[in-house]
């Protein structure tokens, strides 16, 4: 059986900033659109676009999955995909 990778908030915050700027460019956003239209502070929205939040809020992920019109889940999922290729 393989060794279970070790998820620690570190990767993980590198994963969802990994995941958020991977969506929002296939979205053809800029990090202004996102927090603009998610009324984040450009200083927070730029900490998750980054991977710099360790724990992210789900009350901010919901507003720049909105903002971004996706869901949350997505960008969960991104980061997971994300987290998984850095095991190989």
């Amino acid at each position: 059986m393989a060794k279970q990778e070790e998820y620690t908030e570190e990767k993980m915050a590198k994963a969802i900033g990994k995941a958020l700027k991977a969506l929002r460019k296939e979205k053809g956003l800029s990090q202004s659109d996102v927090y603009f239209k998610s009324g984040l502070e450009r200083g927070t929205y730029q900490r998750y676009d980054a991977g710099h939040v360790s724990r992210p809020s789900i009350i901010n992920l919901v507003k720049i999955a909105e903002a971004m019109q996706t869901t949350p889940g997505a960008i969960i999922d991104k980061a997971y995909e994300i987290l998984r290729e850095g095991e190989k």
